[in-house]
C-alpha cells in the first residue's frame, strides 16, 4: 500500500509567503538596480518630461500659444508630419480654412507663427480650448480663459 504524504496545515499558510520571498529574491538579483528607480510614467513624446510632469518653461514663448505647440507638435511651427495635422497647433486643413488661415498661407505649417495664433485666437473664441483637449488639460486651459486658482484667471 502506498499512501501520499499530506501537506502540514502550517505549511499551506505559510507558502503565500515563501512564494513571495523566492519571487521578491530573484527579482532582486535579475533586475538592474537602476530599473528600481526608474520613473515608472512614460515620457512626453515631444517634451522629454514625464508624462504626468508639465514644465511651464514654455510660457516664456507668448503664453499660452508655446505651450499648446510644444505640447501638440514639439514647438515646431512649420510642423507636417503627414498626419493630416499641420503647424505648431496641428490644425486639421478644414479648421484652418474655416477660420480664415487661408488669408496668410494655403496650410498652417506654411504660415507663420504668429499668423498661425491669430487663427488659433479665433478657434478659441468659437469652439473654447477644447479644440486642444489633450494639451489644454495639460495646461488647464478651460473654456477661453486659463484658471490661475479657483476664482482668479490669467
Amino acid at each position: 500500500m502506498h499512501l501520499e504524504p499530506t501537506p502540514s496545515p502550517l505549511l499551506n499558510k505559510r507558502m503565500p509567503y515563501v512564494a513571495a520571498t523566492v519571487v521578491a529574491a530573484t527579482l532582486a538579483v535579475l533586475v538592474p538596480a537602476r530599473a528600481a528607480v526608474a520613473s515608472p510614467s512614460p515620457l512626453s513624446p515631444f517634451s522629454g518630461q514625464p508624462a504626468g510632469r508639465v514644465s511651464y518653461n514654455c510660457a516664456r514663448d507668448h503664453w499660452p500659444w508655446g505651450c499648446l505647440a510644444k505640447c501638440e507638435s514639439g514647438g515646431r511651427w512649420h510642423a507636417n508630419t503627414g498626419n493630416h495635422h499641420y503647424g505648431g497647433l496641428q490644425f486639421r486643413q478644414a479648421t484652418w480654412v474655416a477660420f480664415g488661415g487661408l488669408a496668410y498661407a494655403p496650410r498652417a505649417d506654411l504660415a507663420r507663427r504668429k499668423e498661425q495664433i491669430k487663427v488659433a485666437k479665433r478657434v478659441v473664441h468659437a469652439q473654447g480650448w477644447g479644440a486642444w483637449p489633450v494639451c489644454a488639460k495639460r495646461y488647464k486651459l478651460r473654456n477661453h480663459t486659463r484658471v490661475m486658482n479657483p476664482g482668479r484667471t490669467f
